[in-house]
């Protein structure tokens, strides 16, 4: 049954996944040589985060960041707050009721906790994982909107000891308002 949702999910998302994929190449792109670090690009799924496509930055190359591929639970990295944050009320209130998956000791794992990040993600306008999808390393995401709804999450991650949020977040941030833009059709500018 899983495989079989699984399967209709993606054959479903499949022409949007490509255009939306052809879109975020650039700015992958452009983030990775901002920060020298792995950009990814990652769509919401049901109750998980799609990893789509990725740009291996100089200091990114031979890292774990490369292997993220795949399906991960929404409370266990940067993307999958970003979804709970602005993927709608009904969708975070349904996920936080449920049983919440560990990927390490810092993945959070608590209803109210995780709700109240939630909150701060909202606040913020990104969200920040610190070794809680893997041990090691972090990533700070921002979401990627088409027109008032969320299509997808920008993300940079690195080794723990660089990740610098107070430098990725902008990067993050105008590469995420700067997709929506193309994909709503506005002006674009890169990310400097």
């Amino acid at each position: 049954y899983l495989l079989g949702r699984w399967l209709f999910e993606l054959g479903q998302r499949a022409p949007a996944n490509r255009s939306l994929r052809l879109a975020a190449a650039p700015f992958l792109e452009d983030m990775s040589r901002a920060t020298s670090e792995t950009a990814l690009l990652a769509m919401p799924g049901h109750d998980e985060i799609l990893f789509g496509e990725k740009y291996v930055g100089v200091r990114g190359r031979g890292q774990v960041a490369t292997m993220v591929e795949g399906r991960i639970p929404l409370n266990c990295s940067a993307s999958g707050k970003v979804v709970l944050a602005f993927g709608g009320a009904e969708r975070t209130d349904r996920f936080v009721e449920g049983a919440l998956s560990r990927s390490t000791q810092f993945t959070i794992t608590d209803p109210a906790r995780l709700r109240a990040e939630v909150t701060h993600v909202r606040e913020m306008g990104y969200a920040v994982d610190r070794q809680e999808l893997v041990l090691g390393y972090g990533a700070v995401a921002a979401p990627v909107f088409r027109g008032d709804e969320l299509v997808a999450t920008l993300t940079i991650v690195a080794p723990i000891s660089r990740l610098d949020v107070a430098r990725f977040a902008p990067t993050v941030l105008l590469a995420g308002s700067a997709l929506s833009r193309t994909l709503t059709g506005g002006p674009t500018q890169a990310v400097h």
